[in-house]
C-alpha cells in the first residue's frame, strides 16, 4: 500500500545505516562475535520484512502470528521463572502483558504498523548508538550493556524519524508525539523487565529458537509490552469516550 511506502523505506534506510555502523563496530571484535553480530542483523532484517509484508498484504494472518509468539513466549517465561521464589507474580505479570498483546494484534492495521515501526526504530537505534558511543550504564544491575547515551540518541532518532511519517499514519502532531513516547516507554519497559528476569534466573537468553537473538521473548519483549500498553490505552479511551 502506497501510504506505508515511506515508513518502510525509512526502516530500510535505518537498516542500511545500521549495517555501516556494525561493520565499524565489528572491526574491534573477534571472528565469533563478528559472526554473531551479522547473524543477529540478518535475522532481524528478515523478521521485520516478514511481519511488515504480512501486515500489508496478509493482514488476517497477523493475529495467528501473534498467537504463535504468545504461546511460545509463555513456555519460555515459565521455564525461566518456575524454579524461582515468588514466581507466581512473575507469571501473572507476563500473562497480563500477554493478554494486552493479544488484544493489540487485533487492532487496525494502521496502529499495528505504526507501533511496530516505532519499536523497530527504537530498539535498533538504541543498540547501535550504545555500542558506538555508550559510556555510562543506564541500569547496570539489570542490563549492563544499556547506556544512557544509547537510550537518549535512540529516542531522539526515533522521534525525528517518526515525525516524517505523520501523514502516512494519519496522526495529529500532538497525538504522534504522545503515542511515540508511549511506545518507546513500553518498548524500554518490556526490555528491562525481560532483562531483570534473565538476571534473576541466571540465564543469558530465554531460548534459542531465533538464531542470533535467543528466544521469542528476547526478540519481541519490546513489541509485546508496547503493544499491550497501546491496547490498554485504547480500552481506556473507549471507556471514557
Amino acid at each position: 500500500m502506497d501510504r506505508y511506502l515511506l515508513p518502510y523505506l525509512l526502516l530500510m534506510a535505518h537498516f542500511i545505516s545500521g549495517a555501516f555502523w556494525i561493520s565499524r563496530i565489528t572491526r574491534r571484535l573477534g571472528p565469533d562475535e563478528t559472526r554473531a553480530q551479522w547473524t543477529k542483523y540478518g535475522i532481524y532484517l528478515l523478521i521485520v520484512n516478514t511481519l511488515w509484508s504480512c501486515l500489508i498484504w496478509f493482514e488476517t494472518i497477523f493475529p495467528i502470528c501473534g498467537w504463535i509468539l504468545f504461546l511460545v513466549a509463555i513456555a519460555e517465561w515459565w521455564l525461566a521463572v518456575h524454579k524461582l521464589r515468588k514466581w507466581g507474580w512473575m507469571m501473572i505479570l507476563f500473562l497480563l502483558t500477554g493478554a494486552g498483546f493479544m488484544g493489540f494484534v487485533y487492532m487496525e492495521r494502521n496502529i499495528l504498523l505504526y507501533t511496530y515501526f516505532v519499536v523497530v526504530l527504537f530498539d535498533g537505534s538504541c543498540q547501535v548508538s550504545g555500542q558506538l558511543v555508550g559510556k555510562r550504564p543506564l541500569l547496570p544491575r539489570i542490563s549492563p550493556r544499556k547506556t544512557i547515551e544509547g537510550l537518549a540518541i535512540g529516542a531522539i532518532l526515533t522521534m525525528v524519524t517518526t515525525m516524517l511519517t505523520r501523514n502516512s499514519f494519519s496522526f495529529e502532531w500532538s497525538g504522534l508525539i504522545l503515542a511515540t513516547c508511549l511506545v518507546m516507554g513500553g518498548a524500554f519497559l518490556g526490555d528491562m523487565l525481560a532483562s531483570a528476569v534473565k538476571r534473576k534466573a541466571n540465564i543469558a537468553t530465554f531460548g534459542n529458537v531465533i538464531p542470533g537473538h535467543g528466544g521469542v521473548i528476547d526478540r519481541f519483549d519490546s513489541l509485546m509490552m508496547a503493544g499491550s500498553i497501546i491496547y490498554l490505552l485504547s480500552v481506556v479511551l473507549d471507556w471514557t469516550g
